[in-house]
């Protein structure tokens, strides 16, 4: 099984995604799982998370 998407990921897309592209909406999409860490700084930031489960419904 492949590993989570972590806050390492999120920081990857937050950083250029809002400071460099000016982007007013932020989403991670996975067809895996997100850590539960990661949904708590994703809540702070504002990023919007779509994991697997997510997508099957």
């Amino acid at each position: 099984m492949a590993r989570p998407v972590g806050t390492p990921d999120l920081h990857v897309l937050n950083g250029p995604g809002s400071q460099v592209h000016c982007g007013d909406v932020l989403l991670m999409l996975t067809n895996g799982r997100i850590a539960s860490n990661a949904v708590d700084f994703a809540k702070d930031q504002r990023l919007h998370l779509v994991d697997r489960k997510l997508l099957a419904e």
